[in-house]
């Protein structure tokens, strides 16, 4: 059996750029720019995982 792992991490918050734990806020603009430009070139996954937090979430749908 065959299986292929690709981790992402979730796009920059405004919290983790000063270096602080973010609540549960969204990716900058610019993230979904960044995700949606290598969509194209990741393989289709037959599974999506994502962590609760706002951030991963927009940023996995972004990719799928």
């Amino acid at each position: 059996m065959f299986a292929r792992l690709t981790m992402i991490a979730s796009g920059a918050t405004q919290a983790a750029r000063k270096g602080r734990f973010p609540s549960d806020e969204a990716p900058e603009p610019s993230a979904f720019d960044r995700a949606g430009a290598i969509a194209s070139s990741l393989r289709r996954a037959d599974r999506v995982w994502t962590s609760p937090a706002l951030a991963a979430r927009r940023t996995a749908e972004a990719l799928c």
